[in-house]
C-alpha cells in the first residue's frame, strides 16, 4: 500500500510496512472527509500543481490527509486535476502538516508532498509542485511517523531544508535498496532534529517544536509559492533558510547559537547517512546538501562575531561568508563542499604553514595586539585543530556504535537518542575549549570573547567526514 491512498499499488517501498494499518500508519483508514469537517466545519483550500515531467504529470486526481490525534490517517479533501495539472482541494482550516496525494485514474499515487499548515478560514495557500524531491520529503515523514515519531514532533520545515532534488535522485537510483535508504535518511533526520533540540538545551535555550513551526510556517509558504510562481530552487531555498534563521531569532538564539545547533544537527545527519550506508551516492548528495545548509548559517554567525569583535571592516568574514554559500550550492561532491569549508577556514583563522605559525583576520580587528598575542593566539588556533581533529574521530565511532544499535530490538528511537546525546556531549567539550583557549590567548583584548566565537566558526564548521 502506498503512502497517503487506498490503493494497493506502493509509491514508496518503505511504506509496506504500513500495508496493514492503512496510510500513515495505525487505526482506520475509512474516515470520511465530512467527519473532520463536523469538528468545527471551517475551510480553507490549497492550490498547487503537478510537475508537468515524470510520473506525476500523468496523476488526474488529488486527495489531502493529515492525522487524528491517535496518528491515524484521516482523508481530509480530494479533488480532480486540471489538464494543465493545477488542482485546488478543500480542506480544514489551520491544519498542520497536510499530504497532498496526486493519483492516476486508476488510483495509483505517483506523487505527494507536505504542505506545513492550512490557511484560516477562507484563505489559499499555495503547495509546492509535486515531484520527486516533494515525494521523497513524504516517505521519509512517513517512514517516521511508521516507527513511532508523533507527528507533532517533526519539523517539517527543517525537513523540507534537508532533502533536496540531489537527495532524492540518489533515492531513486539505489533501486532495490530504496526501502533501506529512505529507512536510513529517516533516522538521519531525526538525529538531527533531536540534535539542534539538545544543542539548544545545552545552551540554555528553550527549543520547542511546535513553537519552532510557528515562528517558521511562513517561510516554508513563501518557498512553496515561489517554487510553484517558477521561481529557481536556489531563490525558494534562500527565502526558507532566512525564515528559519528568523525562527531561530525569535527563540532567543543569536546568529552564533543558531549556527552551533546547526552545526551539530548537520554533522549527525551527515554522520548517520555515511554509517553503513546502503548507497554511496545517497550518503555524498546527503554531505553536499548538510554541507550547503550549514553554510548560510556559519556566514551569518562569521559576520556577527566580527562585527562584534568591533572591527573598522569586517569584509573579510562578509566575503567569506557569501564564498562559502555559493561554493558549497555549486559543489558537485563531498569533495568540493570540503574545500569550500577549507576557504572558508582560511579566510578566518588561515591554514597552519610549515614552521607552525597561521594567518588570523582576527588580529587585524584590535589595535592591542602585540607580537605575543598574535604568537599565543596561533598557538589555541593550532591547538583548536588539534581539537577538531580528535573531536572528528571520537563523535564519528559514537554515531556508528548509535546507528549499529539502530538494527536491534531498541529501534531508530534509541538509535537517534543515542546519536544526539553523543554528538551535543562532544560538541560541548569541544567547543568550551576552543573558546577558552583562545580567549586567554586574546585576554588583553576587548574583543576576546568575540575572536572565540569567530575562531569556532572556523574550526568547527562542517566537522567530521570531510
Amino acid at each position: 500500500m502506498s503512502t497517503f491512498t487506498r490503493t494497493s499499488v506502493p509509491l514508496f517501498p518503505v511504506l509496506l510496512l504500513l500495508a496493514a494499518c492503512g496510510p500513515m500508519g495505525g487505526g482506520d483508514q475509512d474516515r470520511e472527509k465530512d467527519e473532520l469537517d463536523e469538528v468545527d466545519g471551517r475551510t480553507s483550500r490549497v492550490d498547487g500543481h503537478v510537475s508537468g515531467s515524470g510520473e506525476a504529470a500523468g496523476a488526474t486526481s488529488a486527495q489531502a490527509w493529515t492525522h487524528d490525534a491517535d496518528g491515524t490517517a484521516v482523508l481530509v479533501g480530494e479533488a480532480t486535476i486540471e489538464a494543465d495539472g493545477s488542482y485546488t482541494i478543500e480542506v480544514p482550516a489551520e491544519t498542520r502538516r497536510l499530504v497532498i496525494e496526486a493519483s492516476s485514474d486508476a488510483g495509483v499515487a505517483l506523487a505527494s508532498v507536505l504542505v506545513v499548515e492550512s490557511g484560516a478560514e477562507g484563505e489559499t495557500v499555495i503547495a509546492a509542485p509535486l515531484d520527486a524531491e516533494t515525494s521523497l520529503e513524504v516517505a521519509v515523514y512517513a517512514a517516521l511517523v511508521a516507527d513511532g515519531a508523533a507527528p507533532e514532533a517533526i519539523d517539517v520545515v527543517d525537513l523540507r531544508a534537508r532533502l533536496d532534488a540531489r537527495i532524492a535522485a540518489a533515492v531513486d537510483a539505489s533501486g532495490a535498496a530504496r526501502a533501506a535508504v529512505v529507512s536510513e535518511l529517516a533516522l538521519a533526520v531525526r538525529s538531527a532534529q533531536e540534535t539542534e533540540a539538545e544543542a539548544y538545551a545545552n545552551m540554555a535555550l528553550s527549543f520547542d517544536m511546535e513553537a519552532a513551526m510557528d515562528a517558521s510556517v511562513d517561510a516554508m509558504a513563501a518557498h512553496d509559492a515561489a517554487l510553484d510562481a517558477g521561481a529557481s530552487a536556489a531563490a525558494a531555498f534562500e527565502l526558507l533558510v532566512e525564515g528559519m534563521a528568523a525562527a531561530d531569532a525569535s527563540a532567543g538564539a543569536d546568529a552564533e547559537a543558531a549556527w552551533e545547533a546547526e552545526a551539530q544537527a548537520s554533522l549527525a545527519m551527515r554522520l548517520v547517512a555515511g554509517a553503513g550506508a546502503e548507497s554511496a551516492a545517497y550518503a555524498e548528495a546527503v554531505v553536499v546538501a548538510e554541507g550547503h545548509l550549514e553554510a548560510w548559517f556559519a556566514g551569518s554567525a562569521a559576520v556577527a562575531a566580527a562585527e562584534a569583535a568591533g572591527a573598522a571592516d569586517a569584509t573579510f568574514a562578509m566575503d567569506a561568508a557569501a564564498a562559502l554559500v555559493v561554493d558549497t550550492a555549486s559543489a558537485m561532491d563531498a569533495a568540493a563542499t570540503a574545500e569550500a569549508w577549507a576557504s572558508f577556514r582560511a579566510s578566518l583563522v588561515g591554514p597552519p604553514s610549515e614552521d607552525g605559525t597561521a594567518l588570523d583576520a582576527l588580529l587585524d580587528v584590535d589595535a592591542t595586539v602585540d607580537a605575543a598575542t598574535e604568537a599565543a593566539l596561533t598557538a589555541a588556533i593550532e591547538a583548536a585543530m588539534s581539537a577538531a581533529a580528535s573531536f572528528d574521530g571520537e563523535v564519528q565511532a559514537a554515531v556508528e556504535a548509535a546507528v549499529a544499535d539502530s538494527a536491534s530490538a531498541e529501534g531508530s528511537a534509541a538509535a537517534s537518542a543515542d546519536v544526539s546525546a553523543a554528538v551535543t556531549a562532544s560538541w560541548a567539550a569541544f567547543a568550551t575549549a576552543t573558546r577558552a583557549g583562545i580567549a586567554l590567548a586574546y585576554a588583553s583584548s576587548n574583543s576576546a570573547d568575540a575572536a572565540a566565537d569567530l575562531t569556532l566558526v572556523a574550526v568547527g564548521g562542517f566537522r567530521a567526514g570531510m
